[in-house]
Parts: structure tokens; C-alpha cells; sequence
């Protein structure tokens, strides 16, 4: 094999053995919304079908979602344990991302060096890293998928006549939009560019304009098919997924420039962006594509159509990749010059800044992500629910630890992230919230009873949640505490008369 193919799989290893290192610091996986995962993939195992209708979540109701990702992990679930699935096979997807940096990068620039040092960048952008290490959500598959697609729609632009590409194309877009709902990212992305190009006079060639209608026409076909319902009873607030107010505001409070910089990492975002400005005055199309790639990502953020998580994990893929182009335009003008012996030395100081500006806030972020999984005190509590209560008990707790009490403790909870056909969500997570800060017996009794709620989980997710060090009304008249520990679990004993 070439040396650049080696390299290519060093960086792979390096990458998957980074996220493993800090995945396997836990048990646990990191987030909510991993556990909402595991119990998809269980269901998956269990039935042949995900939880469509699912019995736990806000004590019983109808999800919508595309499942496709479910049935790929619970695929490899047959083969060997679960939950070593998904920390492995979301890490060994999310590295892939090295290989598709390097395609998308070498098609930009045909220089195997900006390709290597970019493929390198995407191993270690820090959002990236803090989403996705330990993690099971979907993101791992979509993001390498995006810039494959783009790869994808530059080679079947250049050969038209290439069927291997095509097809590649078409089977890996039909996943992703039976993935996620984010792949209207590379919707609006293809879009953006095919108009920036008709305005600054481009050539549009007919296999791109087919590429571009046909991905729309299904991508919207399938969301239709599966989310139609929620459509009408959301209509144009389905954009938001529903979120309550409070939560939504929190998405972009206290958010600057700086953070984003710092998440992305200096280098791909500050040249990445002196790239772009550089770059749109060419009028090269393949460059023009990753352009609009990011400007659409960058609207949808400003605009807070996505969320600021989304935004940024999209925008670091592709100033990644735009990075290239300033990577190879610095050194051809640097051999031009009498800095041209320094060549070497001058990568060396890249990559410094590089290790110091990436590496270092990746395994920040990294550990920080592992420290979202929940801790044994938690876990013990969600297991003695399990095995000591009512299989039909409600277990009250925050939105963010709803899918770890359904995973772990069986048990239907009162709210969780999947927010989509909930009525009156605001009006449930202030009543949630009320019932964990309010000082009154009688205010918190008749919530608990409106919610047919038998037990109060308090854990560090309500406190940070809530904000509550102690739940201030609880006595032993109408509560009892079945579990003490730094964890504690209430059991709910009175009712309110009519």
C-alpha cells in the first residue's frame, strides 16, 4: 500500500482508539438520548419493530421517528452485547469521518499532503468529539454520511456515466433520510449551491440538477410519510420538534463567537473561513459546493432553525474540509518565497497549534461528555426502582433523565426529550419544574396527582435541572423516602380531595 493509505488508517486508529479510551472509562453511555436509543435497539431485538408505540415514555403515547439507524445498530446486536455495540460500532462510524475528509478534500484540491492534514484536523474537532464520544445518537452516522454525499455528488458531476458513484449516492442518502431529519442539511446545502452557482454565471450540469431534485423529492416524500402526522398537529412549530420555551431559549443562551471558535478549533475555523473569503472569488465549483455546504449550515444556526449543537457539528465537518484549500495555497506561496527551506518546519508548527488548539479541548471535551453518563449512585437508584416497585409505576423525574429511567428502571416516566405529539408540552415541564422547587405540600400534591405519579426520583440531573438542592415540602405524612442515598427516591402517598 502507498505511504498516504497508511497514514490515512493510522489516523483512523488513532481516532477510534481515542474515543474508546474515553468510552470505556464508564459503563454508562453519555446522554439521554443514547438510552433512547438502547431501547429502540432492544425493542428492535425483542419484536422485529422500534417503539412506535411506546408504554413508558410520558406514561404511555405514539412516537414518530425514521428507523433506520435503530435496525442497523440492532443488526450487529445479534452478534455480540448491546450495549458494547453501541459505544463501539457509533465510535468505528463517527472515524469514518477521517476517510471521508480525506476523499472530499483531495477532490478539492488534488494535493495528497492538504488531504492527509485535513483528514487529520476532522479526527479531532472538539464538538464533535464532546457529542459523539460514548454516544449513540445518530450524529455518528450522519456526519461522515454528509460529506460522503458531497464526495459522491462531485464525482457524479465530473462522470456522469460512473454508475458505482450513483449508486453509492442513492443508497447512502436513502439511509441518512431514514436516519435523521438533519439530512435536510444536505437538502438545503446542494439547493444553495446550485443557486450561488446559476448567479455567478456556473455552468450547471444536468446530472447535479437531477441529483439535487431527486434527493429533495425523497428526502421530503419519506419525512412526509413518517412525520405527516405531526405536521398537522404541530404545523410549522414541527421545525422546532416541539421543544418547550424553556428549553428552546437555553439552546443559544450565553452562546458567543469565542465558544464556537474554541469548540471548532482555531485552524479549520480561522482559515476555514479566510478559505471561504479567498475562495468565492475563483469560482471553482467543487469549492463552491463546500461553500454553500457551509453558508447554508451557518443561516440555518443564525436564523435558529437547528440547534446550536446540530449547527456547529455541521460547520466544524465542513471548515474542516475548506481548511484544505488554505493548506495548499499557503505552501505553494510559501515555496515561492525564501521561507520555502522552512517547509518542514513550518508543518511541524501546524501541527503544534493544531495539538494545542484540538487535541487538547477534544480530551477536554471528551471526558467532559463521560461525565454526562449517569454515575452509580443513579444507576443503583434507576435498579432498586426496577427490581421494588409496581411495573406500572410512574416515576416523576427532569426531562434529561427521562430515557435513563425508562432504560434502566423500567418504568414509565413524565416527560423526556421526545417532545414531538406532546399537547401542552410547556405547560408540563413548568408543572415538572413547579413540583420540584415549590414550596407548597398542597401545590405539589395535586401536580403529582394530575400526573399519576407514585415516585419522585431526586438525583444531580433534577438539581441542575431545577436548580433545588432539597425538595423543601416533603414530610412523612404523604411522602416516604423508599431509597436514601445521594440519591434519593419519594414515594408519593396522598391525594388531594375533589
Amino acid at each position: 500500500m502507498k505511504k498516504s493509505t497508511w497514514l490515512l488508517l493510522g489516523i483512523f486508529a488513532l481516532s477510534l482508539c481515542f474515543r474508546l479510551f474515553f468510552s470505556f472509562q464508564t459503563s454508562e453511555l453519555s446522554y439521554s438520548d443514547s438510552y433512547y436509543v438502547l431501547r429502540q435497539v432492544e425493542s428492535i431485538m425483542e419484536s422485529g419493530r422500534p417503539l412506535f408505540n411506546d408504554p413508558l415514555s410520558y406514561g404511555g403515547r405514539k412516537s414518530i421517528f425514521v428507523p433506520f439507524y435503530y435496525y442497523f445498530l440492532a443488526a450487529f446486536s445479534f452478534l455480540m452485547k448491546t450495549s458494547i455495540v453501541l459505544k463501539i460500532l457509533p465510535a468505528i462510524l463517527s472515524s469514518t469521518l477521517v476517510f471521508a475528509t480525506y476523499l472530499l478534500s483531495k477532490e478539492l484540491t488534488k494535493s495528497q499532503d492538504a488531504a492527509i492534514f485535513s483528514s487529520f484536523l476532522s479526527a479531532f474537532v472538539p464538538v464533535i468529539l464532546e457529542v459523539t464520544v460514548n454516544s449513540a445518537t445518530e450524529f455518528s452516522f450522519l456526519l461522515p454520511g454528509t460529506l460522503f454525499l458531497m464526495y459522491f455528488v462531485i464525482r457524479i458531476s465530473s462522470k456522469p456515466e460512473d454508475l458505482k458513484h450513483l449508486v453509492g449516492f442513492m443508497l447512502l442518502f436513502l439511509a441518512l433520510s431514514l436516519s435523521s431529519s438533519y439530512t435536510v442539511i444536505f437538502i438545503i446545502g446542494i439547493l444553495f449551491y446550485l443557486v450561488v452557482s446559476k448567479l455567478e454565471g456556473l455552468l450547471i450540469n444536468r446530472a447535479e440538477l437531477e441529483l439535487a431534485l431527486f434527493s429533495t423529492f425523497l428526502f421530503f416524500w419519506i419525512q412526509l410519510l413518517f412525520y405527516k402526522r405531526a405536521l398537522f398537529f404541530h404545523g410549522p412549530a414541527i421545525i422546532w420538534q416541539n421543544v418547550p420555551s424553556e428549553v428552546l431559549r437555553t439552546y443559544f443562551q450565553n452562546f458567543n463567537v469565542l465558544e464556537a471558535v474554541y469548540k471548532i478549533g482555531i485552524l479549520p475555523f480561522l482559515f476555514g473561513v479566510y478559505a471561504i473569503y479567498h475562495n468565492f472569488h475563483t469560482k471553482r465549483k467543487n469549492v463552491f459546493l463546500l461553500i454553500g455546504f457551509t453558508f447554508s449550515a451557518g443561516i440555518l444556526l443564525w436564523l435558529r432553525l437547528i440547534e446550536l449543537r446540530a449547527g456547529l457539528l455541521f460547520l466544524g465537518c465542513f471548515l474542516v474540509v475548506i481548511f484544505s484549500t488554505f493548506f495548499k495555497n499557503f505552501f505553494i506561496y510559501v515555496a515561492k518565497t525564501k521561507l520555502s527551506r522552512f517547509k518542514t518546519h513550518l508543518i511541524w508548527l501546524f501541527i503544534l497549534l493544531f495539538f494545542f488548539s484540538s487535541v487538547v479541548p477534544s480530551a477536554i471535551y471528551a471526558m467532559n461528555a463521560v461525565r454526562t453518563a449517569p454515575d452509580r449512585d443513579v444507576v443503583l437508584a434507576l435498579e432498586w426502582i426496577k427490581q421494588n416497585t409496581h411495573p406500572d409505576s410512574v416515576i416523576l423525574s427532569s426531562s434529561g433523565a427521562g430515557h435513563i429511567v425508562t432504560a434502566i428502571a423500567k418504568r414509565k416516566n413524565t416527560m423526556d426529550s421526545n417532545f414531538i405529539l406532546i399537547d401542552d408540552v410547556n405547560k408540563r415541564f413548568s408543572d415538572i419544574r413547579d413540583i420540584y422547587t415549590t414550596p407548597y405540600k398542597t401545590t405539589a400534591i395535586t401536580l403529582l396527582n394530575a400526573y399519576s405519579v407514585d415516585y419522585i426520583l431526586f438525583s444531580s440531573y433534577e438539581k441542575t435541572a431545577f436548580g433545588a438542592e432539597r425538595i423543601s415540602y416533603v414530610d412523612d405524612e404523604c411522602f416516604r423516602v423508599v431509597y436514601d442515598s445521594h440519591v434519593k427516591v419519594y414515594q408519593s402517598l396522598c391525594e388531594m380531595s375533589q
